[in-house]
């Protein structure tokens, strides 16, 4: 069965979420997005179909949209897509072994919080007005500044 035939699977699908599920429109916007690449992908794959797919083939699918410049957090989204559709397909007969379990996006690289120049600390920290709110903040923002303690460690304290 060639990925043509995913079509009419995958419009129930996305109806059972937007109808039953009340998913929101973007999410099934999203989901209808991930299938109809996960249909070209397997178009891309002779002698293959939906129902005969292997986690091999999803690990090959998953590297294809790597190498094309998805990052690991829009592969996560996708594959977890594609997890859902085939839990689906699964409940309804369509399909005896779920390919997309167990196989994971490649990691995000995480991103460094953002920290003030030397000239925007001190910019901060050096004008305080003559109200006793003005020097509590010019005194929270020195102690955070120069201990490095987390926000929610400088809102626990307690005098």
């Amino acid at each position: 069965m060639a990925a043509g035939a995913l079509a009419p699977l995958v419009g129930a699908y996305l109806d059972e979420l937007a109808q039953q599920r009340r998913q929101s429109p973007h999410t099934v916007s999203s989901y209808r997005r991930d299938l109809g690449v996960l249909g070209r992908l397997i178009d891309e794959l002779p002698g293959h179909s939906y129902s005969t797919l292997q986690a091999a083939h999803i690990r090959r699918f998953v590297a294809q949209l790597h190498a094309r410049g998805l990052a690991g957090r829009s592969l996560a989204r996708t594959l977890s897509a594609w997890r859902g559709f085939y839990r689906w397909l699964g409940r309804r007969g369509e399909v005896g072994v779920n390919p997309v379990e167990g196989v994971r996006a490649p990691r995000s690289p995480q991103a460094l919080p953002k920290v003030l120049s030397p000239d925007e600390a001190s910019r901060l920290l050096d004008d305080a007005g003559g109200e006793v709110a003005d020097i509590r903040d010019q005194a929270m923002f020195e102690l955070f500044y120069s201990s490095g303690l987390r926000l929610a460690e400088l809102a626990a304290l307690d005098l």
